[in-house]
């Protein structure tokens, strides 16, 4: 699954957002190899943690995205962002020093308490926090929600967020 405009992935690439049914494989696949001793997990994808959790998934395989807890990326253009898939220069340009200012920048504590639309109040949110990429890819503002929890989480364990989806099924 690619995330960004068309043109943006390595030729070939299938750049769609996976299926609630593509994701519950994922997770139902990968907590069955952890449980069969397999070297597997999901990396930057954090919104499956609380899935693989229910699965008894250990919290050491669990994926925890550290943009604003000590990540930023410098990109080639000298913007400087959260990680390398997310675009915006949320901390501007580069300049010597930047680096060490991070933790006075807003953003960077927003990042780190995971203070997203839908994440702030929700029960999940240290373990997910979900990817900022993804929503953005899904044409949501860097601290806003995409709505994915509300497909992929038990109604109980879903965080009240702007946009409606459609309601699925849940394991």
């Amino acid at each position: 699954m690619g995330v960004g405009p068309s043109g943006t992935q390595k030729p070939g690439s299938d750049v769609r957002a996976l299926t609630e049914g593509e994701v519950r494989e994922m997770v139902l696949a990968t907590a069955l190899l952890v449980r069969a001793g397999v070297s597997i997990g999901i990396g930057a994808y954090p919104l499956v943690n609380p899935m693989l959790r229910a699965l008894g998934v250990p919290e050491e395989r669990l994926y925890q995205c550290t943009a604003g807890r000590g990540r930023a990326c410098v990109h080639a253009d000298q913007t400087v962002s959260t990680c390398h898939p997310v675009k915006e220069p949320v901390y501007g340009r580069w300049r010597p020093g930047l680096l060490r200012e991070l933790d006075r920048a807003e953003a960077h504590a927003r990042l780190a308490a995971r203070e997203f639309e839908g994440c702030s109040d929700c029960g999940h949110r240290e373990a997910c926090g979900h990817c900022r990429a993804f929503v953005m890819a899904a044409a949501q503002p860097l601290f806003g929600n995409d709505g994915a929890c509300r497909e992929l989480l038990p109604p109980e364990e879903r965080p009240e967020v702007a946009r409606p989806r459609r309601k699925l099924h849940v394991f």
